[in-house]
């Protein structure tokens, strides 16, 4: 088994059940449910959960070079189509390694940049210049947000 979290009625149980798991399995305990596998866990006052990746994002726009940048309200601004003639990239970021790190994002907790994380996936093998500014304009909405 990976990882896994326990919810228990009472403190004492569940530390009962730890100790139990630690007698016959190697297991460490990693903190609260609030930041399980880097996600943060935050209840309003309605009973909601709203799910967040806040270190994920920051190493996102940290690796796109967007620490100050200007803000964007949406993830894309059209649909990508095939750049066989277009211009070469012009940045040192490694664009499948953000790909990656976006689609987590998305799958995870960001449904509202999935189809543009998606559209630029579709052009990791040989991304040009306008496939690295579409990812830039998903680093610069998740700066915004």
């Amino acid at each position: 088994m990976d990882d896994c979290l326990i919810f228990l009625p009472e403190e004492n149980i569940t530390r009962q059940v730890i100790s139990q798991l630690w007698d016959g399995y190697l297991i460490g305990e990693e903190g609260t449910v609030q930041d399980f596998l880097g996600v943060h866990i935050q209840p309003d006052e309605q009973g909601s959960l709203y799910f967040t990746q806040p270190g994920l994002m920051e190493s996102i726009i940290k690796d796109l070079n967007l620490t100050d940048c200007h803000p964007k309200f949406t993830p894309a601004i059209s649909v990508l189509h095939p750049d066989h003639d277009g211009h070469a990239r012009t940045e040192s970021w490694n664009y499948r390694s953000v790909i990656g790190k976006l689609n987590y994002l998305a799958q995870m907790t960001g449904p509202d940049i999935l189809m543009a994380v998606h559209n630029c996936a579709r052009y990791s093998t040989t991304p040009t210049y306008l496939y690295e500014q579409a990812v830039k304009c998903i680093g610069r909405y998740l700066a915004t947000t």
